[in-house]
């Protein structure tokens, strides 16, 4: 599974839960808990700490009308009148933006990485960069998928150089593979 993929699938537990994860729902406490969790896992691969829900700031600004540097959480907060309010908030803003196809063409989604390439979606085709030799990231090529990949809804499989996309079906509880890619270095 990648690295997002992972993340909302936690995010839709936490949703469930809230008081198994944050002790009580809370935005900010949510924020914080996906800060630390991002980094964990990401900064073996020295990528750095991403925002998981990237593009989903933007989204928000636009949303609000608003021009400001604030991230989502500062600005759904501001919108609210309660820490607990705004947690609720931002998932009925989060499953409105995944469920956006025009939104989420735009961005792009980690999806994958290990010590010698990152694997990103960018609405219908995935994004394979190999890893240089002081950590840095150069792009190697595209592959085309049939379908924009939402960490949401689908989920991936890496062995060796094959990726396994598969649709979660959430009511049925279960997975339908839907591509196999390749994403071997040129």
């Amino acid at each position: 599974m990648g690295i997002l993929d992972n993340t909302y699938r936690l995010l839709h537990e936490i949703k469930k839960r809230p008081g198994l994860y944050l002790g009580r729902p809370s935005l900010e406490l949510l924020r914080t808990f996906l800060c630390g969790y991002s980094y964990h896992g990401i900064e073996p691969y020295g990528i750095g700490q991403p925002d998981c829900l990237t593009g989903f700031t933007e989204y928000i600004q636009k949303k609000y009308r608003l021009c400001t540097d604030h991230d989502w959480a500062s600005v759904i907060r501001f919108f609210s009148s309660s820490d607990e309010e705004a947690f609720e908030t931002f998932y009925q803003k989060l499953d409105e933006y995944l469920q956006n196809p025009i939104e989420m063409k735009e961005v792009k989604k980690l999806l994958w990485a290990d010590a010698e390439k990152l694997v990103e979606a960018h609405g219908n085709a995935l994004l394979i960069y190999t890893r240089g030799d002081k950590g840095d990231y150069y792009f190697n090529r595209t592959v085309d998928t049939k379908e924009s990949i939402v960490p949401m809804y689908h989920k991936v499989e890496v062995k060796g150089d094959w990726m396994f996309v598969y649709r979660i079906d959430e009511t049925e509880n279960q997975s339908e593979l839907i591509e196999k890619l390749d994403i071997s270095l040129e």
